[in-house]
């Protein structure tokens, strides 16, 4: 497999035992190449997995980390691995997961990415006693199009878009906890506050996608707790995106927190310039899980 950028990670395992559901595209290659700016870029998964990164003094707490990257690649590096590295020195056990793309072909289109979530949800619930996590708290932190794969995650849990193909998909898909960064939340043409990139997608795929995934109006009083972050600069994704769902989750009863800062653009995740008031964001999610009782409170 050329993905020799990768070989520095710890080992990635299959979410799936045999081919995943949604019909996989026989000249699906996967890669991973080097992009400006000092980014892994990762595309053609046709074998999802997820990456273990585990903290020196776990503390039974566990998150998925989604990279975003459109839903045409995935950001592997700066909103899936660094990321994960981060949420250790506070004893969480973290794991990246490598999802399929809904624009590369996949008969099931717009559900594979969905599909591949609930699955590692699933799974990483039904090993949660031989892996020493706490299965009541398994969240879920996705960056830009990680952060709408996130929060759909825990909108739409209870959607059977797969068959179940083992005693794994008995156990539970819906996340206990959400970390959103800077996702579209609010579907696309039909909202008049949505930015120029929601606006029209080129691949009739995509617009699907966030035509029939729209977390603000899916929400309800079975959806998880969710601390949103955003940029009051963000050009690209709306942070009224994160205002519309963090009204719907006020509107249902579910505890959340917004934090949109002035400034820090779109898709910076760890590395924020200090000079910018995005940077604080790492710390308020720390004092966010604190109080949540997901991390120490030392």
């Amino acid at each position: 497999m050329p993905t020799r950028l990768l070989d520095a990670l710890p080992a990635a395992f299959p979410i799936w035992p045999d081919a995943p559901p949604g019909g996989q595209p026989s000249q699906l290659q996967e890669s991973a190449s080097q992009k400006p700016g000092n980014i892994l870029s990762v595309r053609g998964v046709s074998i999802p997995t997820l990456t273990p990164f585990l903290p020196e003094h776990p503390n039974g707490s566990s998150i998925i980390v989604i990279p975003g990257g459109a839903y045409s690649q995935l950001v592997f590096d700066k909103e899936g691995s660094e990321i994960a590295l981060w949420l250790n020195q506070y004893g969480i056990t973290a794991f990246v997961l490598k999802h399929r793309l809904p624009v590369e072909g996949h008969a099931d289109d717009y559900l594979v990415a969905l599909q591949d979530v609930q699955r590692a949800i699933r799974l990483t619930r039904a090993h949660s006693k031989d892996l020493g996590l706490d299965a009541s708290k398994i969240g879920v932190l996705g960056a830009s199009s990680g952060g709408h794969l996130a929060a759909t995650a825990g909108t739409r849990f209870s959607s059977q878009c797969y068959t179940p193909v083992d005693q794994i998909d008995s156990f539970s898909a819906r996340p206990d906890f959400m970390l959103l960064l800077y996702g579209a939340y609010t579907g696309n043409m039909a909202f008049n506050h949505a930015s120029g990139e929601q606006l029209f997608f080129p691949e009739a795929v995509k617009n699907r996608l966030y035509a029939e995934f729209i977390p603000s109006a899916q929400v309800s009083a079975d959806t998880p707790p969710a601390l949103l972050i955003a940029a009051g600069n963000d050009d690209r994704v709306s942070p009224e995106n994160s205002t519309a769902l963090f009204l719907a989750l006020h509107q249902a009863g579910v505890p959340a927190q917004l934090q949109i800062f002035d400034d820090g653009g779109h898709g910076f995740a760890l590395r924020s310039p200090d000079t910018c008031t995005f940077a604080a964001w790492p710390a308020a999610c720390i004092d966010w899980l604190r109080r949540h009782e997901l991390i120490s409170a030392n």
